[in-house]
């Protein structure tokens, strides 16, 4: 027991110190710490002070607001604008910017319209001064026997002949009347609009191509009205005449047609080349037979009829017949 009782002591004197060495220690651990996350806490505060100065702001260039899709480029600010609509092209695109385009775009330079638009245009003004108003309601097969013209016309276009007759026609000064159907031109517009640009004339064969007997309201605007609308957004022209399918008509459709603005276009010659036996010299024969005023009827998917043209306009001119449309032949007729 005495050797116990003489150590205990020191023992006592261990526990003592222990814990005291430990309260020495703690409030430095503690101040590290708090050091630490101090530091932490001020990059934070620097890192976020630093992005808040970087995003743009209304006043600094480069602020625009970004758009989610496709970015809005210079070209398309450009194109927004109403005064720079008239200058757009056709060919703007907004994936398409000179690296050197101005910030806030560039306005695009005028296009100049084709020789061809420029001819068209001409022609539909000419054709659009002349008078037919008095033979509205009325079925036209002639013009004047004293006028000294002809018409020549071409239905059922336009067709893979039409560029050939408007060849035939320009290099005699010659023009005529297409009566196209509307579906046909839907498909190959640039056709209508080179009739045009020759000078020669577009009338109404309908849209699918019928007649226009005991023909309802409704069938009158899907057929006649509707392809009025679709050479208008094609071509920029909207017929004054129109001939249906064999020139089959009754006194409604004459007299929707006249409500609608629109002449019932007839012919006087037929050169009858949709004969199953119609040949070069028969065509030939048959639109040569025609005198002073007379309305010629053609088809320019006959490629007979293509083949004899040259002779036709040949054997017209000759006895001094002009040839021109039928618009102009109605409207020269007193």
């Amino acid at each position: 027991m005495g050797g116990h009782s003489g150590s205990a002591p020191e023992d006592r004197e261990i526990r003592i110190q222990a814990p005291q060495l430990a309260g020495r220690a703690f409030p430095r651990a503690a101040v590290a710490v708090g050091a630490g996350v101090f530091a932490v806490l001020v990059g934070v505060v620097l890192i976020v002070v630093g992005l808040i100065g970087s995003m743009p702001t209304p006043d600094r260039p480069g602020s625009e607001t970004p758009t989610l899709g496709h970015p809005v480029t210079p070209a398309v600010a450009a194109t927004a604008a109403p005064a720079d609509l008239a200058t757009a092209t056709a060919t703007d695109s907004p994936h398409a910017v000179a690296d050197d385009m101005p910030p806030h775009g560039r306005r695009s330079a005028p296009v100049e319209p084709s020789p061809d638009a420029v001819a068209a245009g001409a022609t539909i003004l000419r054709l659009q001064r002349l008078d037919l108003t008095r033979y509205l309601g009325s079925v036209v097969k002639r013009g004047d026997p004293g006028a000294g013209m002809v018409a020549l016309t071409f239905d059922d276009g336009p067709w893979r002949n039409t560029r050939t007759i408007l060849r035939d026609l320009t290099a005699t000064g010659s023009h005529a009347t297409f009566f196209m159907i509307g579906n046909r031109l839907k498909g190959e517009p640039e056709l209508g609009r080179a009739v045009l640009a020759q000078g020669s004339e577009i009338g109404n064969h309908t849209y699918t191509h019928v007649r226009m007997k005991k023909m309802s309201k409704s069938v009158f605007d899907a057929e006649v009205v509707r392809t009025q609308d679709v050479m208008f957004s094609l071509i920029g022209w909207r017929p004054r005449l129109v001939r249906p399918m064999s020139g089959s008509q009754d006194v409604g459709g004459v007299r929707m047609a006249a409500q609608a603005g629109l002449v019932v276009a007839d012919w006087s010659d037929h050169s009858e080349d949709t004969m199953g036996d119609a040949t070069v010299a028969s065509i030939l024969r048959n639109a040569t037979f025609a005198r002073s005023g007379a309305i010629i009827l053609m088809h320019e998917k006959k490629k007979e009829t293509v083949e004899a043209l040259p002779a036709i306009i040949a054997a017209l001119h000759k006895r001094g017949l002009k040839l021109v449309t039928v618009s102009e032949l109605l409207d020269a007729s007193k």
